[in-house]
């Protein structure tokens, strides 16, 4: 994680796991469409 934020230059690490939080909702929501194409 740390390396990421050096990466990103966000300060707050907070900011990172908002971004990952949201990045798991999108991900979740993507794969239940491609499921239910799939079925």
């Amino acid at each position: 994680l740390r390396k990421v934020q050096k990466l990103s230059r966000h300060s707050q690490l907070d900011t990172l796991m908002i971004y990952d939080d949201n990045r798991g909702r999108d991900q979740g929501e993507v794969t239940g469409l491609l499921d239910g194409l799939i079925d």
